[in-house]
């Protein structure tokens, strides 16, 4: 999938990120990371 259509006209479509997808999906079942964990983990890959 290349486009999603967010609207009725032409202009309305937008290139598709499957991970933005993804999380609208599960926006309220995700919890966000807090900076520090997210960033300890990139240090310790």
């Amino acid at each position: 999938m290349k486009l999603v259509g967010l609207g009725e006209k032409i202009d309305d479509l937008q290139p598709f990120d499957s991970e933005q997808f993804v999380h609208a999906l599960f926006a309220g079942l995700i919890q966000e990371q807090p900076a520090e964990s997210a960033e300890e983990e990139e240090a310790n890959s």
